[in-house]
């Protein structure tokens, strides 16, 4: 298995818990203010791990054309929409290897 084809989401779940999971996910679905699919919540959480690994927004949106090639993904717009839950799941990721 490609690593990029993994779900960070289950794996973020694994490490933090169910509840903080369904509290991020419930966040990512109030910044939308429609339906999401569990699709677009694995790219929110693609999206918060690679940034938080320092890549810049182009090298992102290349990873995320690679791993969802049906998808149009505009980085920059993704993350001013989901600024919140993006920063709670870094802030987890930070809390994580401290």
């Amino acid at each position: 298995m490609d690593f990029l084809d993994m779900n960070f989401n289950e794996l973020f779940m694994k490490k933090h818990g169910k509840k903080v999971f369904n509290q991020i996910k419930n966040q990512i679905i109030q910044e939308c203010f429609k339906q999401v699919s569990n699709e677009y919540i694995e790219t929110i959480f693609k999206i918060a791990y690679l940034n938080f690994w320092g890549l810049s927004n182009s090298i992102i949106k290349q990873i995320i054309k690679d791993v969802l090639p049906n998808q149009q993904i505009n980085v920059q717009e993704i993350q001013n929409i989901h600024k919140k839950s993006i920063y709670y799941i870094q802030k987890y990721l930070q809390l994580s290897i401290l």
